[in-house]
């Protein structure tokens, strides 16, 4: 949602990987980079929760984060509730996320597709519906009113994509079939 979704509420295409030659980039850490943004205590506590406590597993050197188990069966590991984890995980993830957007930002392509928004929306209104969270349904009623008014020519024809400012190319059954949720929101 932060970095994917256009100011209109519709779904960009793609971020790029790969910046100045190196693939990730942006997203991964060597070890000396979380102890130095977290501090020796809070990189040793947030290490096995975010699974760099081992070997860097990318090109040898980095650490792409990621959660190796449940935020609830690290909290019951520590004997503690799982909000109290989640509290003291958010604050260092702030800081983690700060320190990267000083970095290089990686291309966007922000070509707005029919039928990837047509999927995004269906997955973000069945996950809000599921789980009784209105902000997906309204980020997915969102991109679908986008997509109803600005992805269709003069006649309301569906069209391929839409990028600054102007929809382009007659959708085909893909695009159709992807989209057709979208006019059930």
């Amino acid at each position: 949602a932060r970095e994917m979704t256009s100011p209109e509420g519709a779904f960009l295409s793609a971020i790029d990987a790969e910046i100045h030659g190196r693939e990730g980039e942006h997203h991964v850490w060597t070890l000396e980079q979380l102890t130095e943004v977290l501090g020796e205590e809070d990189a040793g506590f947030l290490a096995p929760i975010y699974g760099f406590s081992g070997e860097p597993f990318f090109d040898r050197e980095y650490y792409v984060l990621h959660l190796p188990e449940s935020f609830a069966a690290q909290a019951e590991r520590r004997r503690m509730p799982v909000h109290e984890l989640m509290d003291q995980v958010w604050k260092l993830r702030e800081r983690l996320f700060e320190a990267r957007q000083e970095r290089d930002l990686p291309l966007v392509d922000d070509k707005i597709l029919a039928d990837w928004n047509g999927l995004t929306i269906a997955g973000l209104a069945t996950a809000g519906m599921y789980l009784e969270d209105p902000a997906l349904i309204e980020q997915a009623m969102k991109a679908a009113r986008f997509v109803l008014e600005q992805l269709r020519d003069e006649g309301g024809r569906l069209q391929q994509s839409f990028r600054a400012g102007e929809a382009r190319f007659h959708a085909y059954l893909a695009e159709k079939a992807d989209s057709a949720v979208t006019v059930e929101i």
